[in-house]
Order: C-alpha cells, then sequence, then structure tokens
C-alpha cells in the first residue's frame, strides 16, 4: 500500500478505501472515491508536483495553476491535490509556521446532496467555522468545520445549483 492509500496494479493505482455511509453500495463507494480529495499545503507547486511525479512513477506534467496542482493518475483518479500556503485565505494552508493540528491539511468533499448535509453539519459539536458560501474558485457551495480531532473539513456542492 503507498501512502496515499492505494495500491500499484498492472501500471495504475487502485484506490483502497472504505464508505462512512451505512448501506453504501459499490457505486456509491466508487463514487466518493471520485470526489474526495485530499489537498496538502506545500511553499512551492511545481516542485512538490514534479517530486510527487517522479515519487509514483507517473508522466510529469505542470501544474494547471501556480496556487494548485493535482497529482493524477493515468486514469483520470486525483490521487493529490497540492496548494500553495496562504493562497485563497483557506484557514488550514494560511502559513507552514502556524502550528496545529491540521496545520496543512485541508480535507475536501464533494457532495451531490449539498443541503442534505447542511443540516446536520449545522448540529455537530463545534459547528460550522462560518457560514456556507458559494466559493469564488469553484462556483459551488461550501460550508467548513472541524472533525473531532481538530482537521478542517470542507464540503463543496458538487455541481452549480
Amino acid at each position: 500500500m503507498r501512502m496515499d492509500g492505494s495500491y500499484r496494479r498492472g501500471g495504475t493505482f487502485e484506490r483502497a478505501f472504505c464508505s462512512i455511509h451505512r448501506g453504501a453500495t459499490a457505486q456509491t463507494r466508487v463514487a466518493a472515491h471520485e470526489t474526495e480529495w485530499t489537498i496538502i499545503g506545500v511553499r512551492n507547486v511545481a516542485s512538490s508536483c514534479a517530486w510527487y511525479q517522479s515519487l509514483l512513477g507517473l508522466p510529469p506534467k505542470a501544474p494547471a495553476h501556480d496556487y494548485f496542482g493535482q497529482i493524477v493518475d493515468g486514469d483520470g483518479t486525483v490521487l493529490l491535490c497540492l496548494h500553495a500556503w496562504g493562497e485563497h485565505d483557506h484557514t488550514s494552508l494560511t502559513s507552514p509556521d502556524t502550528a496545529g493540528t491540521g496545520n496543512g491539511l485541508l480535507l475536501f468533499i464533494r457532495v451531490d446532496n449539498f443541503d442534505e448535509v447542511l443540516k446536520p453539519a449545522r448540529g455537530v459539536a463545534g459547528g460550522l467555522a462560518g457560514e456556507p458560501y458559494v466559493n469564488p474558485n469553484t462556483g459551488t457551495m461550501e460550508l467548513s468545520l472541524r472533525d473531532p480531532d481538530g482537521y478542517y473539513v470542507s464540503i463543496s456542492a458538487a455541481d452549480k445549483d
């Protein structure tokens, strides 16, 4: 198993994951696999992108932006996202010098039922980190909260409604 939770098989990566939804079918687990991204803060997106691609045996490909890049397997699976420190005012990605649980990590989950997720999210201990808003980068509704371990979790609508 690799550090991204995937296994190398036949020249492609296959992610090992489990669904947190009770009664999830194989189809919903695959859908979750396609929408859950791990995003880490980095000092230089281009050099970090090249490093991860080299580490994982992927062909070199420049990131789409100087502030954001994705490490993508040959089948289009997003294995890891790289986000420049201090860009876009993400609370947990402000600076590598800020210590604390979850610093540098943003769990970003895209869902197709944002309104259904919003109600229970409002009721969790600690509540939302702020009111839901339209993310100007994705154009979709988004909310953020902390998990029980203190990590920031952002939930984003999969589509612009």
